[in-house]
C-alpha cells in the first residue's frame, strides 16, 4: 500500500503504476473501472460493498470523497493499493479539498482503466443531473440509490425526469427476486390479468418502481396499496378466470405464492447486502430497458429522450436542428471523436480550434464541452437534421438523425434492408417489429409471431410417444395447456 499526502493527480497516477509492476499477476485483467462518490461518513460502508462485488468482478476501484469543499486551499490525499481490503484489483482512494473537489474529474480520469468501461456510483444523494455531472459524463453506466435520499420519492421523479438509458439505481436492484418471482408465476397463466395492486407505500422507490414495471408489462394501471411495512409487502392479481393471484411475504427470506386452485408454494428470497445489489448492477454495462420503462410508468406516459448526453468514452450529445421550436424531433445526435477532432473543427466552422491548447485535446476540451455542443448548435441552426447528417458524413463525424417512431415506421431503407418487418401475431393482427440485425449472403431469418400459450402441445407430446387419449385426458386434468 502507497499513501500520499498532500500530493498531485500526475504522482497517484505513478503510485498506481508502481503498485501495478510490483502486484505482478495480481493486476492484470481489469474488467471495468468502479468510480464510487462518497461522503467521509459512507466510506465504510460503500468500501465494504465495492470490496465485495470486486471479488465477482475484476475492477479498478476509485473511491473519490469530496472533502471540505469551502477550505482555502486544494488538497489531495489518495491511498493505493492492490489486493488488499478493498478486493483482489487496484484500489484508489482519493480525500479531495477545496476546489479540486469540485474538479474530480481532473484527477479521476487519468487513473480510469484503459479500453474498459466505466461505473459510477454514487453512495449518497446523487446529483440532479447525473448524466451531466463531472463524473458521470465518462461512465458508461450510473448507478444511484434514491432509498438514500432525504425524500426518496421526489429523488425517484427526478431520476424519471433526466432518466438516460445507461442509468440504474439500486432500489431497482431491490425488486429483482419479486420480478423474476412473478415473472415465473405469470409463465404459467393461461388466462388474462384483469387488474393487480403493489402493497407497499409510496414513499418507498422499490414498491414504486415495482409498480411501474407491472403497469409496463400487463398494459394496465397497478394501483399501489399503502402497507404498514417499510417495502413491497405483497402483490395481488384479479385473474380473467375468476382467479386470483397472490405474493406476500412469509417471514424473513420467504414469500409465498397463492393461486387460486393450486396449493401455495414458497419462493426463497434470501437478503441481501449492498455488495451483492451492486455486484448484480456490474453484471451488465447496458442499457436497462425495463427499468427505463418502469420509471416512465410510474411517472408518466414516457420517460424524457434520455436528455441528450449519450454516455460512453466519447462525448456524445442531442443537438438542435433548424425547426427544432415545433419539431420535437428535429434533433442529431453529434458524437466528438478525438482522433477526428481536426475534421470535426473544420466542419462546423472553428478550423482555429484545432491548433488551440485550450481544445486540442480531450482533456482540454473536458471543460468546455457544453460551450462545444453550443456551438455546434449555432452551427446547425439554418440546417434540417437531414441536411445535417448528409453534410457530417462528408467530413466522417459520426452523427445521425433523431427519428420519430413514425419515421422508423415508414423509413423504406429499414423495410427493405429487413431491419423494421411487419409480423402478424394470432388474435392481435399484424405489428411492426426489430428485424434481424445479421445478414447473411445465403440466408435470410424468417420473423413471425411469437407462438401462443399451448399452441404446439398436443403436437409435442404426439412426437413424444402420447397417444391422443392420453393428451385428452391430460388436458381434462389442466396438467398441460
Amino acid at each position: 500500500m502507497t499513501t500520499l499526502w498532500d500530493t498531485t493527480g500526475t504522482k497517484v497516477v505513478k503510485a498506481l503504476a508502481d503498485e501495478r509492476r510490483s502486484g505482478g499477476s495480481v493486476t492484470s485483467g481489469c474488467a471495468l473501472t468502479l468510480v464510487v462518490v462518497v461522503d467521509e461518513q459512507d466510506v465504510s460502508s460503500a468500501e465494504e460493498a465495492a470490496a465485495k462485488a470486486a471479488q465477482q468482478h475484476p475492477l479498478r476501484l476509485l473511491v473519490v470523497i469530496r472533502r471540505q469543499i469551502d477550505a482555502p486551499v486544494p488538497r489531495l490525499d489518495a491511498e493505493v493499493t492492490i489486493g488488499g481490503r478493498l478486493g483482489p484489483g487496484e484500489a484508489v482512494v482519493m480525500r479531495m479539498y477545496g476546489r479540486l473537489a469540485l474538479h474530480s474529474e481532473s484527477v479521476t480520469l487519468p487513473l480510469l482503466a484503459p479500453d474498459a468501461p466505466v461505473v459510477t456510483w454514487w453512495h449518497g444523494a446523487p446529483p440532479d443531473k447525473i448524466a451531466y455531472d463531472p463524473l458521470g459524463v465518462f461512465a458508461d453506466r450510473r448507478i444511484t440509490d434514491c432509498e438514500r435520499a432525504a425524500d426518496p420519492h421526489a429523488a425517484l421523479a427526478q431520476r424519471a425526469e433526466d432518466y438516460v438509458p445507461a442509468d440504474t439505481d439500486l432500489a431497482w436492484t431491490r425488486t429483482t427476486q419479486w420480478r423474476a418471482s412473478l415473472a415465473s408465476a405469470f409463465d404459467t397463466l393461461a388466462t388474462g390479468v384483469v387488474d393487480a395492486e403493489v402493497q407497499g407505500r409510496d414513499t418507498d422507490p422499490s414498491s414504486v418502481l415495482l409498480s411501474g414495471w407491472l403497469t409496463s408489462r400487463l398494459g394496465r394501471q397497478v394501483r399501489l396499496a399503502q402497507s404498514r411495512g417499510g417495502g413491497i409487502e405483497g402483490v395481488s392479481v384479479r385473474l380473467a378466470d375468476g382467479n386470483s393471484l397472490r405474493l406476500h411475504r412469509a417471514g424473513p427470506g420467504q414469500i409465498v405464492l397463492e393461486r387460486g386452485g393450486t396449493p401455495d408454494s414458497t419462493v426463497a428470497q434470501p437478503e441481501r447486502d449492498l455488495g451483492d445489489l451492486l455486484a448484480e448492477e456490474l453484471r451488465h454495462l447496458d442499457a436497462d430497458q425495463p427499468y427505463g420503462e418502469a420509471l416512465a410508468a410510474a411517472f408518466g406516459e414516457a420517460v424524457p429522450r434520455g436528455g441528450n448526453a449519450g454516455g460512453g468514452g466519447q462525448p456524445g450529445w442531442v443537438v438542435k436542428c433548424k425547426g427544432w421550436e415545433t419539431d420535437p424531433n428535429a434533433y442529431i445526435y453529434f458524437t466528438i471523436q478525438e482522433q477526428n477532432w481536426k475534421r470535426t473543427a473544420e466542419a462546423i466552422g472553428r478550423p482555429e480550434w484545432v491548433e488551440d491548447p485550450g481544445y486540442s485535446t480531450a482533456r482540454a476540451r473536458q471543460d468546455k464541452i457544453f460551450d462545444i455542443f453550443a456551438e455546434i448548435e449555432k452551427w446547425l441552426a439554418d440546417k434540417t437534421k437531414w441536411e445535417a447528417v448528409d453534410i457530417l458524413r462528408e467530413w466522417e463525424v459520426p452523427c445521425a438523425p433523431v427519428m420519430s417512431m413514425k419515421d422508423l415506421a415508414e423509413d423504406k431503407d429499414l423495410r427493405k434492408s429487413g431491419s423494421i418487418v411487419e409480423v402478424e401475431q394470432k388474435g392481435r393482427g399484424t405489428f411492426l417489429t426489430v428485424g434481424s440485425p445479421i445478414k447473411f449472403s445465403a440466408f435470410k431469418p424468417d420473423i413471425t409471431g411469437a407462438p401462443l400459450l399451448g399452441e404446439h402441445t398436443d403436437e409435442v407430446l404426439a412426437e413424444l410417444g402420447y397417444d391422443a387419449e392420453t393428451i385428452a385426458a391430460w388436458h381434462e386434468k389442466k396438467i398441460v395447456v
